[in-house]
């Protein structure tokens, strides 16, 4: 989520109470910077807390770094926010875009799993991987 969509960050365009409400009451980071500013670093260390120079990911990952069956789980030993959650026993979900490797199956701390393969997709009938099996569903026409 990004400042210019957030009417609590000053955007007159879309209206956001709920998240302006939340804003009021917690912690707002105003002035944040991002060590690799792409997608998969950056992912990686929202999950691990770690910089990329320790979790591995520096740069975009290739489709075949992320899915089918050369790809590599790049969490790798690293323990991730989600796996705290869950030993504190919370069930977890995830879906949309994973983009930091073996992003057809469930990752550690995931109860459910509904991913686009490959870091990306189309609006026009979407491809999803559902708790490890792949579904295509109608889209925009």
């Amino acid at each position: 989520m990004t400042r210019r969509a957030n009417s609590v960050y000053g955007c007159s365009e879309i209206r956001t109470p709920n998240i302006d409400k939340l804003a009021q009451s917690g912690v707002r980071f105003t002035n944040a910077f991002a060590a690799a500013p792409v997608c998969p670093p950056s992912r990686m260390t929202w999950a691990t807390g770690l910089m990329p120079c320790s979790h591995g990911v520096q740069d975009w990952l290739i489709l075949k770094d992320s899915t089918g069956q050369g790809s590599r789980g790049w969490l790798g030993p690293n323990l991730t926010w989600f796996e705290v959650l869950k030993r504190g026993g919370y069930r977890l979900g995830m879906t949309g875009k994973w983009h930091m490797g073996f992003d057809e199956k469930a990752q550690r701390g995931f109860s459910y799993w509904a991913t686009v393969p490959g870091g990306g997709g189309t609006y026009r009938n979407p491809e999803f991987v559902v708790n490890g099996k792949r579904r295509r569903y109608e889209g925009f026409k």
